[in-house]
């Protein structure tokens, strides 16, 4: 008996020769072991029932790229939430200089205490006494060894927290007024934060008392020391206030020429009330 014939015409299996171990080519399968023709086949109907006649293709290009949209989205909050000393180097938000009532910007520069660093913030040159409408040339300084990006935000406010008096921003390149609520804000802008600057900044500003009868004024400031890592991350915040109370110009009655020095008819004009 002549064996099997074999080879591309042969038209019998040589089942004597068939090794078990082998198993035999596995069709292409989808989901739930389906055949993955059958699967395009199903997934192009679901798209033309659901999806008003998209492709196969079609339906899974929307479905990646909502995925990478949403992706990108969540990146670009974060970027912008997570990070708001790079968005307030130029005008911070009003509100901000530690008055009663208001709150600073450590509720974001979190990674120290209120005051708990080696810096301070302070303003020079404020008067003890002021004069009704008459304008005062002041500064504010923030000091502290080893950081170097700064910024601040002032307000000026009556005894009840209304405001004090009117605040110029004299340094149009480095600072700014915000208003909001009937107050006005003194602060840095981009320039004005002083990027690279070693050891502390400073900012010069004018102010302007109010009219008689205003009562005492008193100027809240916060400065933030920065480390310039465009976060906010390893900042210090710091506060002062400083009350100038209201004075009254005066001059002495019977000064003949008004220069502020006592001459004869003053001596006599005190004398005559002495006398009676």
């Amino acid at each position: 008996m002549l064996p099997a014939r074999t080879g591309k015409n042969s038209k019998t299996k040589p089942n004597s020769i068939i090794d078990p171990n082998i198993q035999p080519e596995a069709t292409p399968s989808g989901f739930f072991g389906l055949n993955i023709y059958l699967h395009i086949y199903i997934i192009n109907i679901y798209c033309n029932i659901y999806y008003r006649g998209c492709t196969f293709v079609q339906y899974y290009k929307k479905k990646y790229m909502n995925k990478a949209l949403t992706f990108l989205t969540a990146v670009l909050l974060i970027i912008l939430v997570g990070n708001p000393l790079h968005a307030y180097v130029n005008n911070p938000q009003n509100g901000r200089p530690g008055t009663l009532g208001e709150s600073t910007c450590l509720g974001c520069h979190s990674s120290f205490g209120l005051d708990s660093g080696p810096g301070e913030v302070e303003i020079s040159d404020v008067p003890e006494m002021v004069l009704p409408e008459k304008t005062y040339a002041m500064t504010v300084i923030v000091n502290h060894t080893g950081q170097d990006r700064w910024g601040f935000e002032l307000s000026s406010r009556d005894d009840g927290l209304g405001q004090g008096g009117i605040l110029t921003a004299t340094q149009a390149q480095f600072t700014s007024i915000g208003n909001s609520g009937g107050i006005s804000y003194l602060k840095q802008r981009s320039a004005g934060s002083f990027s690279r600057q070693p050891n502390g900044a400073s900012w010069d500003f004018e102010w302007t008392a109010p009219e008689a009868g205003s009562g005492p004024i008193t100027f809240y400031v916060a400065g933030n020391s920065a480390n310039g890592n465009n976060s906010t991350s390893r900042d210090c915040f710091y506060t002062s206030a400083v009350m100038s109370k209201e004075g009254s110009e005066c001059t002495v009655d019977g000064e003949a020429n008004f220069d502020g020095s006592i001459d004869v008819l003053v001596v006599v004009s005190l004398v005559g009330n002495i006398l009676g």
